[in-house]
């Protein structure tokens, strides 16, 4: 919705694809890499890292998407899926912690 459109406008008005200036995009993603965890100053450390270590790789469909996906799409939705596949992880190396009742 909203972060769709102004990540659209912005870049029409920066005339670029994915400018380092527009963030919205990280925080979109950011927020969805922490969303399936219980909060915390470490879960959120590593959802943060998680989510930069995909953001930055792309890797598999993440770099597809940012590469083939046209303007505001490919800059937002590869953050998305950077979010959600490192949501996906913390959430299991959180069970996993709570498993062994650390």
């Amino acid at each position: 919705g909203v972060a769709y459109w102004a990540i659209g406008r912005a870049e029409v008005v920066l005339a670029t694809h994915d400018d380092q200036r527009i963030v919205l995009d990280e925080v979109v993603g950011q927020a969805i890499a922490v969303a399936s965890v219980e909060p915390s100053l470490l879960t959120y450390a590593l959802g943060f890292a998680l989510f930069r270590f995909f953001d930055i790789k792309k890797p598999w469909f993440i770099g597809w998407i940012d590469r083939e996906l046209p303007g505001a799409a490919g800059t937002l939705f590869d953050d998305v899926i950077a979010g959600f596949v490192g949501s996906c992880i913390l959430a299991l190396f959180v069970m996993l912690l709570k498993q062994l009742g650390l």
